[in-house]
């Protein structure tokens, strides 16, 4: 049990929350008109999600070795640098987003933006402080289960069950281009939400840092497919929440979330739109600590400093630092003026989906090395 509270914690975060973190905007702005309330992509990319969590977990469970260096000992340095120069770019844009979700959350508070991103900030940081892996995980857990939140939330939205079951039975017609179809957008930001390159990293890592072995590969692939479920029915939640506000939000596409969250007043009423908002921060304050820490695990190893969530700050420096300095970066970058946040949530998805691809080939040559794997 001890096992499977650990993998389901650590895929907790990087399924539910990191895929939900996409922000919750990037859902948002995919169920904000009806056509492209694609519910049934979320369904279908869930086994694709699967797969990919359970390779890099397996992978680490048993050969005990991080991602990172088997790819430097196997495919050379420039794969294994490249691969963590471009985790540190996508994980960059994440970050960005998450903090978006984050201060639009605390707005509904009467929080400033500069103020949110501060007390944000805060929060992301604070969770170092705690000693231990354990310790670290069991405020994941609780803090995870606060994201039922928005199942209240689509609740409370009214949503039209025919409908749903409609957008469930036909298949949107999809023109091959970027520039006659947006839908074909969304769809590749959808990809790159089920998979991303911290997803690959964290999983990793944290497995070996929990020192889980071949022997909880039962265990950690039950976990997996939890979150793998999980997933995207939370994340059809903030679609239908989404989709209430059509018609309702002048100039929809380029509202920040602050205003969506103030249009599902009328929408799902107070108590709705509370619960969206808090949903919003706490998915993105899980998300940024996941993706903060992947960041974190690869940089660190490839300047060959110590990496572990067991090490207190004085004993990895290095490790929490290229972890405050990826949140922190992040948080200064939201405060320029005018920074296309919509634009951009649904632009990090589809750039960590390409940068992902040498990591996916990889990934599967590993796994299939019966030398390596034995």
């Amino acid at each position: 049990m001890a096992v499977l509270g650990t993998a389901w914690a650590r895929h907790h975060l990087n399924a539910c929350e990191q895929r939900r973190r996409r922000h919750d905007q990037l859902y948002d702005d995919r169920g904000e008109v009806r056509h492209r309330l694609f519910l049934p992509l979320l369904f279908l990319l869930a086994p694709v999600g699967y797969n990919f969590q359970e390779m890099s977990m397996r992978l680490a469970a048993v050969t005990q070795d991080e991602y990172r260096e088997l790819l430097l000992r196997h495919f050379g340095r420039f794969w294994s640098h490249g691969s963590v120069a471009a985790l540190a770019l996508a994980n960059l844009l994440y970050i960005i987003t998450e903090f978006v979700g984050m201060t639009a959350g605390l707005a509904v508070v009467g929080l400033p933006l500069w103020a949110g991103d501060i007390l944000s900030l805060i929060f992301v940081s604070v969770v170092t402080l705690l000693i231990g892996y354990w310790p670290k995980e069991r405020l994941a857990l609780c803090v995870g289960a606060v994201n039922v939140v928005f199942v209240a939330a689509a609740i409370l939205s009214h949503p039209d069950p025919a409908t749903i079951g409609q957008v469930f039975t036909s298949w949107p017609r999809v023109a091959w281009n970027f520039s006659s179809n947006g839908m074909l957008v969304f769809i590749m930001a959808t990809v790159g939400n089920t998979v991303a390159p911290f997803m690959l990293y964290f999983q990793n890592n944290a497995t070996i840092d929990k020192e889980i072995t071949a022997r909880d590969l039962h265990l950690g692939r039950t976990d997996i497919a939890l979150g793998a479920l999980l997933q995207p029915l939370f994340a059809m939640m903030v679609m239908i929440c989404g989709a209430g506000l059509v018609g309702r939000v002048a100039n929809l596409d380029s509202s920040n979330p602050g205003d969506l969250i103030a249009a599902l007043v009328p929408v799902a009423g107070r108590l709705g739109s509370d619960l969206f908002a808090i949903g919003l921060f706490n998915a993105g304050w899980l998300a940024a600590i996941t993706i903060g820490l992947s960041s974190a695990y690869a940089v660190a190893g490839a300047i060959g400093s110590r990496r572990s969530l067991n090490h207190r700050i004085p004993e990895a420096p290095r490790f929490y630092g290229v972890y405050f300095g990826s949140l922190l970066l992040g948080a200064i970058i939201i405060l320029i003026p005018r920074l296309p946040l919509n634009m951009m949530a649904v632009f990090t998805q589809i750039v960590a989906a390409m940068l992902l691809v040498p990591d996916l080939v990889f990934l599967v040559l590993l796994t299939g090395n019966a030398t390596l794997m034995g």
